[in-house]
């Protein structure tokens, strides 16, 4: 029974660190999921820095407790899925992908530095461009005024 014990503690504590770490924690329910398909799931997550993990409900509570995330302790119900990151946009877009791919994963709901999300917003936020879309958008809105003025001078020196 000390080993079953020792190896609770051991997995509430490797969770916690994660947990510390994070920002966006999102609760999906699996029912009905096949192996091979949350595999698939798990390396997409990795390759992304976002760590899945299946953990019984009481243990999550546990986890949770005295945590940002203490709020979401009230909604473990099922079997669930845990996707904990850093990164919101990221983790979004990697549930929500496989959410339209497999309609037995619903997901449920998120809790992103203390406040709680529910799935519209947690799609909304998957459907927010990556990166470097959004900073060659920021690159045009700076840079169309100097240009309609250097086209505008041309013009204009072609005139005379």
């Amino acid at each position: 029974m000390s080993s079953y014990l020792n190896n609770k503690k051991f997995i509430i504590n490797k969770i916690s660190d994660k947990v510390a770490n994070s920002q966006i924690i999102i609760l999906s329910e699996y029912s009905g999921i096949k192996v091979n398909q949350l595999t698939e799931l798990r390396e997409k997550a990795r390759k992304k820095n976002v760590y899945l993990c299946v953990l019984k409900n009481t243990l999550a509570r546990r986890v949770f407790k005295n945590t940002i995330f203490s709020n979401l302790s009230s909604k473990l119900h099922g079997q669930l899925i845990y996707l904990i990151s850093n990164d919101i946009i990221e983790s979004s877009k990697i549930i929500n992908n496989f959410s339209k791919n497999n309609e037995k994963f619903i997901i449920r709901i998120g809790n992103f530095a203390g406040n709680l999300l529910d799935k519209k917003t947690i799609i909304k936020f998957a459907n927010i461009p990556n990166k470097k879309v959004l900073l060659t958008q920021l690159l045009k809105i700076i840079f169309f005024p100097i240009s309609s003025f250097i086209y505008g001078l041309s013009i204009l020196s072609k005139k005379k």
